[in-house]
């Protein structure tokens, strides 16, 4: 699994975005708080005191953060809708799109295997568009829908929105309303703010030839020898499957949502061209209905896959089937969501090394991604070492270092 993204080296074209999201309630029985941090809201979950959320973005970048809603008692046909952004002048604009999606929660009883922290709840896992991806249509038929939605009591449930910054949207300010409703007529209302930043010129995929590129595990990672090998002009990927080795941030629901996004600091700090995931992305095979049953993967007892009979929840699976939510095709995980914010962080630091800025990056990115089996567990770390980046990005295109060293 690869990408390349193409983003300018110039500071004409660096934006920086952060949106705030500022809650008007004037119902007291619906909570609504957001989380703007690389992690799963569990059903179990009280609310939050966060009313705002800030993000940072460049030109051509997606970012995200989830809105969550809870009350005390029923309430029925919840809903949300979102009006148009506006640009620094006031006037309506484009350039910053979002895209919006009910998070769907599944219960896990069983916790996937060396998972000393699991507990036993409704996990968000594949998400529900509001709309059809492609025809922008609304969908019908459809045996889940993202809204309207009737809303249990003492439940926390959650929408995941995504941004994306166009290639031509101006830096500045922008601000827009959502809007959050229920058939009780009980309205939620929340304005937002948008100024933007960063950007980065990935060189994921560099390959030299199939003979000439290594994909260790993440455990069995050793940059002592990949180190030698790159000296060669070798290529280093890296991969990750099951829990096998010393823990190492593995990929499954049930544990932290941060493990799909820290992998690609690490793979930074060991020039890593490459990531890598097994089953096509949807290994649904052992349920009848992964929408009612989360999908997993089950050891057999065989070379290099799983004690008979242990349990990996999500393993090999990172899209659910959409003809449950209306259309012919795939829909993602908040988790898939999570690994392509993870690449476009690759992106930043790809960038700053062009800017000739390796090592300042490192200073940033050593303290959180020591090693694969070493990591800050602390999204909110991430977050701000991010912001880091993106400062550093843009105090040297502003002095002018805009040429990449190669």
């Amino acid at each position: 699994m690869h990408s390349r993204h193409c983003f300018g080296l110039d500071s004409a074209r660096l934006f920086a975005a952060t949106l705030g999201l500022a809650a008007h309630v004037s119902c007291a029985e619906l909570q609504v708080w957001t989380v703007t941090e690389t992690r799963h809201v569990l059903r179990s979950e009280l609310p939050g005191n966060q009313r705002e959320a800030r993000l940072a973005a460049a030109r051509n970048e997606w970012v995200s953060f989830q809105i969550l809603v809870r009350a005390d008692e029923p309430m029925r046909g919840v809903s949300m809708k979102a009006g148009e952004l506006r640009a620094p002048d006031g006037k309506g604009s484009g350039a910053i799109r979002w895209r919006f999606y009910r998070e769907h929660q599944l219960h896990l009883e069983t916790g996937t295997y060396r998972n000393a922290d699991f507990k036993p709840d409704w996990y968000p896992d594949p998400l529900i568009p509001f709309e059809h991806p492609l025809a922008g249509e609304k969908l019908n038929d459809a045996r889940f829908k993202a809204v309207p939605f009737d809303l249990s009591a003492g439940e926390t449930h959650g929408f995941w929105v995504d941004f994306y910054v166009s290639s031509n949207a101006v830096a500045g300010e922008y601000r827009g309303a959502c809007r959050i409703t229920a058939e009780q007529d009980q309205v939620v209302e929340q304005t937002w703010t948008a100024p933007g930043q960063g950007g980065a010129d990935s060189a994921w995929g560099d390959l030299y030839g199939a003979i000439d590129i290594w994909c260790p595990l993440f455990s069995l990672h050793r940059q002592e020898s990949a180190a030698v090998r790159q000296a060669l002009g070798e290529t280093i990927w890296t991969y990750t499957a099951l829990c096998q080795g010393e823990p190492t941030p593995w990929w499954h629901i049930d544990y932290p949502l941060l493990n799909y996004r820290v992998p690609t600091w690490m793979a930074w700090r060991c020039r890593m061209r490459g990531l890598l995931y097994w089953g096509g992305l949807s290994y649904w095979t052992n349920v009848d209905d992964s929408w009612q049953q989360a999908p997993y993967y089950a050891g057999n007892g065989a070379f290099q896959q799983g004690q008979k009979g242990i349990l990996y929840n999500g393993e090999g699976s990172l899209v659910y089937p959409a003809r449950a939510v209306g259309y012919d095709g795939i829909v993602p995980t908040i988790r898939l969501k999570a690994l392509r914010d993870a690449v476009e962080d690759y992106d930043y630091l790809a960038l700053l090394e062009h800017l000739g800025k390796a090592a300042e990056a490192e200073a940033i990115v050593k303290p959180l991604a020591e090693s694969f089996s070493r990591w800050d567990r602390n999204p909110a770390a991430y977050e701000s070492a991010r912001a880091r980046l993106a400062a550093l990005i843009l105090s040297s295109s502003s002095r002018g270092n805009t040429t990449p060293r190669r």
